[in-house]
């Protein structure tokens, strides 16, 4: 249990009428910008997870992040991807510094399902599998690319079986760097169309080529979709390659993910673990010693190959 003072030092900046809706506080969890931790929701006595972001302020491009997520969490409605249950508000506007995002608490994650290196019958396989392709699905329908797709970020509750999940559910996380697609208006409102515009057309360093002046108005949202995205392991080769890339890039990182589940069946002969465990991307790596690249790595394995 955590003390009274790191309970304090959870809620400072957190209005007193919010925090006293949780109950069961406990730190599960915590970051370089961010503290996660898990309690009960008094209104409907379930488990649910608050992350307590810190300084959001501090940096315009983690703002952005968390203002995009904040968005997008606000439009999906879906069993498979993680819900924004609330946000707690600020005990002072004048000192508002902290955001408090309650969403629904999930046991553990892929990442940790892969890395255990434990056994995973078929029947299970197909069922994450189908929960992640439906979640994806419906962030895709309502044109979002989610653009770091990865074990991590594919979170898993045991406790949450039903019929339908009888291998216990999943929920896909951490929209921080999606966006949305300007190729894709299928299932998209305008107003979900006008709300993103005004964030990604925000001057971005992140999203802009190296020298370019900010623009005086918000550019087209073409013209915003930025090359170094996505962990390298499940990176796409249009983002590799620094090519136009669209939603398929998701469906990349979900083929690199089945393959590393398909390993852990009784039936699969393989354990390599991830398709391409690389540490280079383009154009970041030229000066690095080409020599020391592990042969699966991205840059050395041809695409063909791939």
């Amino acid at each position: 249990m955590p003390s009274t003072s790191e309970l304090e030092a959870f809620w400072q900046g957190a209005a007193p009428e919010g925090r006293a809706r949780f109950a069961d506080v406990r730190l599960i969890g915590s970051g370089a910008y961010s503290v996660v931790a898990r309690a009960t929701d008094a209104r409907t006595s379930s488990p649910v997870a608050i992350k307590r972001i810190a300084e959001v302020f501090y940096d315009a491009q983690e703002a952005k992040k968390v203002l995009r997520e904040i968005r997008l969490l606000r439009d999906f409605r879906h069993p498979n991807v993680i819900s924004l249950i609330a946000l707690i508000p600020p005990h002072s506007m004048e000192t508002f510094d902290d955001i408090f995002m309650v969403t629904d608490f999930m046991e553990s994650d892929l990442r940790r399902v892969i890395k255990a290196r434990q056994p995973l019958d078929a029947a299970r396989v197909r069922s994450f599998m189908a929960q992640l392709l439906a979640g994806l699905h419906h962030v895709h329908n309502h044109a979002g690319i989610h653009r770091d797709l990865k074990p991590a970020n594919i979170l898993i509750s045991s406790s949450a079986r039903t019929p339908a999940t009888p291998h216990g559910l999943l929920r896909l996380c951490d929209f921080g760097l999606a966006r949305v697609d300007p190729d894709a208006t299928n299932g998209e409102t305008k107003r979900e169309q006008e709300a993103a515009t005004q964030v990604d057309a925000l001057s971005d360093p992140e999203d802009a080529g190296e020298g370019d002046a900010a623009p005086k108005s918000p550019p087209l949202l073409k013209k915003q979709m930025t090359s170094y995205v996505v962990t390298r392991w499940y990176r796409a080769p249009e983002v590799i390659l620094r090519e136009r890339y669209t939603a398929a890039i998701d469906m990349w990182a979900v083929g690199c993910i089945f393959k590393e589940l398909l390993e852990l069946t009784p039936a699969s002969k393989f354990r390599t673990g991830a398709l391409f465990p690389g540490r280079y991307c383009i154009p970041f790596s030229f000066d690095d010693d080409h020599k020391s690249r592990h042969r699966h790595d991205q840059l050395s394995v041809p695409l063909a190959q791939a």
